[in-house]
């Protein structure tokens, strides 16, 4: 039986010499593993199961690889512990909003998790920069930087930091089209930061929203709402959560039980720069219920709409009439409920945040009716006033955020 040829990395852990060679080991293995599978089973779950990704460039060990190289070993410890942290960044129309913010971060969640971050935030930019000429100039790619420790002590649980290696993987991922979420209540809950790393971006948190969107798609819906450990509403399965109540817009407030997303940070910055009022505050389940509108930040889709919660419909309108274009050009008003977010998020950030306002410290009680817990919400908002013109959330509004990246 053959061997898979392999090199030392970093003086630690084995990984593969090529693509070409581990994809052959495989073949030439795959008869001899076959011979030994109970002859019961069937065709199907012996088979090898068909894959496809799309166009993909990873930087790993000094050069640029094409396609779903393999990168880690059946000892590597970010494999079979799942100890490693990323981050994820856009390209799309000529732009990377907050790229440097995205790169920096990783590095935050590296020290976080206590690897050792070894590539400077000018490092990735560089190579990020590099990587986009690999691809159509028009191409809508998703970014991720990322580590992982290669071995580990104490039976392999303890990773060693001294062995952090680090892979930038870039590849084509279309922007999701418009179709509005429906979300439910998830009977899964987000974790605090005595039982997993919370603040870092790091890929063992994310089987559990997994679980939580499988149970929602079961249960025929698209997306879920997660709690604290204390009934309080925390974020959906993959994104930050808004809602808009009175013409308000509520946000659950940083606990440390979730990510303050840069996107949810560059939405809130917008919208109190175009004189809307932004809480974040503690809120439950039933606010949302309650809520006039409902929609979500986060880098892989931008700003979207909830278009319904439980039985419950939240627009009057098909988000895919309301809107025109690849990234949502406003063809119809499509009235939702209170606030004008498209025009809330265009304009030049750095000169309408800068605009005064007054900050006011509240506290607003908030009664969880899932599990009777109270608790108190401490909110910083911007105290101004509000434009007297007809506002809408419209379905999807990525489009006042292009201008706000940095060409690719």
């Amino acid at each position: 039986m053959r061997v898979v040829q392999t090199r030392q990395i970093s003086g630690a852990v084995l990984g593969y010499k090529s693509r070409k060679v581990f994809l052959k080991s495989v073949d030439d293995h795959w008869p001899c593993f076959l011979d030994h599978l109970d002859p019961t089973m069937s065709a199907t779950q012996t088979a090898r199961p068909s894959v496809s990704f799309s166009k993909t460039w990873t930087f790993f060990e000094g050069e640029w690889r094409e396609g779903n190289v393999p990168i880690l070993g059946p000892r590597t410890h970010g494999f079979w512990l799942g100890s490693m942290v990323f981050d994820g960044a856009r390209a799309f129309e000529g732009v990377t909003p907050d790229l440097d913010r995205h790169c920096a971060r990783v590095n935050q969640s590296a020290r976080n998790f206590l690897l050792k971050p070894v590539v400077p935030v000018d490092t990735w930019l560089g190579l990020i920069r590099e990587g986009l000429k690999r691809f159509d100039a028009k191409a809508e790619l998703y970014i991720r930087p990322m580590y992982w420790p290669q071995t580990g002590t104490g039976g392999g649980v303890r990773f060693d930091p001294e062995t952090t290696a680090w892979a930038l993987c870039m590849y084509e991922q279309p922007m999701p089209k418009p179709a509005g979420a429906a979300i439910t209540l998830s009977p899964f809950r987000r974790p605090t930061i005595e039982t997993a790393p919370v603040d870092a971006k790091a890929s063992c948190l994310y089987p559990n929203n997994s679980r939580a969107l499988i149970e929602a798609e079961q249960r025929g819906f698209t997306n879920c709402l997660l709690r604290d450990m204390l009934g309080n509403v925390a974020e959906t399965a993959n994104s930050n959560i808004f809602m808009v109540k009175d013409g308000v817009v509520f946000t659950p407030v940083p606990n440390g039980t979730f990510l303050d997303g840069i996107t949810r940070q560059r939405v809130i910055a917008l919208l109190r720069g175009d004189g809307v009022t932004v809480m974040e505050t503690t809120l439950s389940y039933r606010d949302f219920v309650g809520a006039d509108e409902i929609f979500t930040s986060g880098n892989f889709a931008k700003v979207s709409a909830v278009t319904r919660i439980d039985d419950r419909d939240l627009v009057d309108v098909d988000p895919e009439q309301a809107l025109d274009g690849a990234h949502g050009e406003l063809r119809t008003p499509g009235r939702v409920g209170g606030v004008d977010l498209l025009g809330a998020l265009s304009g030049d950030l750095g000169q309408r945040v800068a605009g005064n306002r007054e900050l006011v410290e509240l506290e607003r009680p908030c009664a969880d009716q899932h599990d009777g817990v109270r608790a108190i919400g401490r909110v910083l908002a911007a105290s101004v006033l509000r434009p007297a013109a007809d506002h809408r959330l419209d379905a999807v509004l990525r489009l006042g955020l292009l201008g706000a990246g940095e060409g690719a």
